[in-house]
């Protein structure tokens, strides 16, 4: 029952966002310019460790016994995306997005409208781990618009649910917002909502409020491990 219902409530989010955050002659989606560069990348952070006058011994310690430590690293951090240990970068082909969880899953690809009269294509990615639902919604925009505000109020409103709390975000220079919305007796979502030139990405998890806690973790694994592309 658990996951029967857990499943029907990312289809119904799913739904939501390609019915009430899209358009295309509006300007709903351009609130604002895009502050870009607040998040930053630790890429250089390696390169300050070969300074000094043990250069030659350290040197013939990088061809040994470092490389597999290099591997190691690199297994867990692919280009500044942090990866659990475990989990599985997932790709979306065709934006190039990805986003680690905690296994491989195929896509889910649908047609659905917007509030324009049009037709949007997405994609969702999705499955349960334990007594949490965990994954991620890629929506093509195809030079339509997305309104974020009313994307999440759309998600509350089709599922019944409030928005207990929202904020914006920025991600990679890129504009978002991210709520949490009760809905039912006892459940809970937490996702983002990122608007991309050409996309929408929304990072999901869903669980019963006693188990929140292991949501939140699984939805701080999936955020910090987003590669735009």
């Amino acid at each position: 029952m658990l996951r029967t219902a857990l499943r029907t409530s990312s289809a119904l989010l799913l739904t939501s966002l390609l019915i009430a955050g899209c358009g295309s002659d509006d300007g709903s989606g351009d609130d604002g310019p895009v502050d870009s560069g607040d998040v930053t990348t630790d890429d250089g952070a390696d390169d300050d460790a070969d300074d000094g006058a043990d250069d030659g011994a350290d040197d013939d310690a990088d061809d040994g016994a470092d490389d597999g430590a290099d591997d190691d690293a690199d297994d867990d951090t692919l280009a500044g995306v942090d990866i659990p240990d475990g989990w599985t970068l997932v790709t979306d082909e065709p934006s190039g997005i990805s986003v680690a969880l905690p296994d491989a899953v195929a896509p889910q690809e649908q047609e659905a409208p917007t509030g324009d009269g049009g037709t949007m294509t997405a994609r969702s990615f999705f499955m349960v781990e334990g007594d949490v639902e965990v994954g991620f919604n890629v929506l093509d925009l195809d030079g339509g618009m997305y309104d974020l505000e009313v994307g999440m109020q759309g998600v509350a409103d089709q599922i019944a649910g409030t928005v207990e709390r929202s904020e914006s975000i920025t991600v990679d220079g890129n504009e978002g917002i991210e709520a949490e919305v009760s809905f039912g007796a006892d459940y809970v979502t937490t996702f983002q909502l990122i608007e991309l030139d050409d996309h929408v990405l929304q990072p999901l998890v869903s669980s019963e409020q006693q188990n929140s806690g292991q949501a939140e973790e699984y939805f701080e694994q999936i955020t910090n491990s987003i590669e735009l592309g």
